[in-house]
């Protein structure tokens, strides 16, 4: 007797197909991962038919030399060699359609020996020309973030400026990669929660993303904490956005009103969500309209939470868990020195060729002080110009410096040499309240101090 569908000692099985198989581990790829697999293959059948040859019952041998001359051969559709990346990318898609068809791995030294070695030869070549280099998209400089910050696109008694808030802020806390699931967020995806102090967080649910791609037991997400102090509070402008939207649209990012509507409580916006073009250009259009040195992306946002959290000097598994990288070894892309440590770098460079191929006439320091008559006191102005010197506590350029400041004139000669003993001639500059002496001059550090008495 077949037991019952509703027998509990009966287990519920669902037998699936074999398309039904292959469609689940193709869901495995994200979206631009499979349009990265097509466009490699397609790119190799190209060459296989501009070469007149066929991939049928093609032995491995000549599959070897097949694939030799198709590293060596693939050019842009305008006749231009790929980049280092591409031609990664491509032979990525061939290895992978024969691992799922064929089952055997094109990146085999054993079985296909030739065709490696022509791979690696190609990527010297690409290197050598200066085409290997991985463009990497660029933090957010601080003086541009502070632009960003205080520009009207944020401001938060608009519609789109509250919108536009809270949007640099999920990106920045949550290290978004680009317009990756942007559009489809919900306000459900967030939920507000109290840590043991009492404090406010928002936390994000899980999502697939392109390096999370399975469930794992520990979330690859921040935490968006509220700064009751500030007026630009995340979690403020976040639940204060939430509570102006448009409640026939389940969506996050809702199109903005033009203006605040005068009627309370009718909702900032539209019920329909803003396009996706209108999305991955959110921060172009904001750093535009900021006036910042330079035109950033969504990326740009994650770039700048990595770059910062590295700065600071948290540790990589740390980042990592914000980030959702997989490795360290991918952290190193953001780890970049920026331009104005770079700039710090040279001026210390520059300092040091400076000391050491300058003469003693031109390391020399000429003071002059000019002495002039106030109404409350007599004071003296004191004009110094560096050329490039060295000193115990300070460093100078080759650049001249040229300072003044105001010194009573009452005490002894000794007391401005015992004054200035331990401190450069760039330190006048601080005005200290010291006294000079009538005398035509004396010598201070390697410096020739002159006095002339107007």
């Amino acid at each position: 007797m077949a037991a019952s569908s509703s027998d509990p000692l009966q287990p519920q099985f669902e037998l699936l197909n074999d398309e039904e198989l292959d469609e689940l581990i193709n869901g495995t790829d994200s979206a631009s991962t499979k349009r990265s697999l097509k466009f490699g293959w397609q790119r190799f059948e190209a060459f296989v038919k501009f070469a007149k040859t066929s991939l049928t019952d093609i032995s491995r041998e000549n599959l070897d030399l097949l694939l030799s001359k198709f590293y060596a051969g693939a050019r842009k559709e305008d006749g231009t060699s790929y980049s280092k990346r591409s031609i990664q990318s491509i032979r990525y898609a061939v290895q992978r359609h024969y691992l799922d068809e064929q089952d055997f791995d094109i990146c085999d030294k054993s079985t296909f020996p030739k065709s490696n070695r022509v791979y690696k030869a190609v990527l010297v070549k690409l290197k050598r020309e200066g085409k290997a280099d991985v463009k990497h998209k660029e933090a957010i400089s601080p003086g541009d973030m502070e632009k960003i910050q205080n520009c009207e696109d944020l401001n938060c008694n608009t519609p789109a400026g509250l919108q536009n808030k809270v949007f640099v802020d999920l990106l920045m806390y949550f290290c978004n990669r680009g317009r990756e699931n942007i559009r489809s967020m919900k306000p459900s995806d967030f939920s507000v929660q109290t840590d043991e102090n009492g404090r406010r967080y928002l936390r994000k649910r899980d999502c697939l993303t392109k390096n999370r791609r399975e469930n794992e037991d520990e979330s690859s997400m921040g935490l968006m904490f509220e700064v009751p102090t500030s007026e630009k509070c995340p979690l403020k402008s976040y639940l204060t956005y939430v509570s102006k939207l448009n409640d026939n649209c389940p969506f996050l990012w809702q199109k903005p009103k033009s203006k605040v509507p005068e009627q309370e409580g009718e909702p900032w916006y539209c019920s329909c969500p803003i396009g996706v073009n209108t999305i991955a250009n959110k921060i172009k259009q904001i750093s535009t309209s900021a006036g910042c040195s330079r035109i950033y992306t969504n990326h740009c946002v994650r770039a700048t939470c990595i770059t910062s959290l590295d700065s600071a000097g948290f540790e990589s598994r740390d980042v990592m868990s914000v980030s959702g990288h997989r490795s360290e070894s991918s952290l190193r892309h953001y780890s970049k020195t920026g331009v104005q440590r770079k700039r710090e770098m040279s001026s210390h460079l520059s300092k040091k060729l400076c000391c050491t191929s300058g003469t003693p006439a031109q390391s020399k320091k000429s003071v002059e002080l000019q002495r002039h008559d106030l109404s409350d006191a007599s004071v003296t102005t004191v004009r110094s110009t560096v050329a490039g010197e060295e000193h115990n506590r300070h460093d100078h350029g080759t650049e001249s410096e040229e300072m003044s400041i105001s010194i009573q004139s009452s005490q002894t000669q000794s007391q401005v040499q015992q004054e200035y003993r331990y401190r450069s001639v760039s330190i006048l500059q601080n005005s200290p309240q010291v006294r000079n002496s009538n005398a035509p001059h004396f010598h201070f550090q390697n410096c020739e101090v002159h006095f002339h008495h107007k």
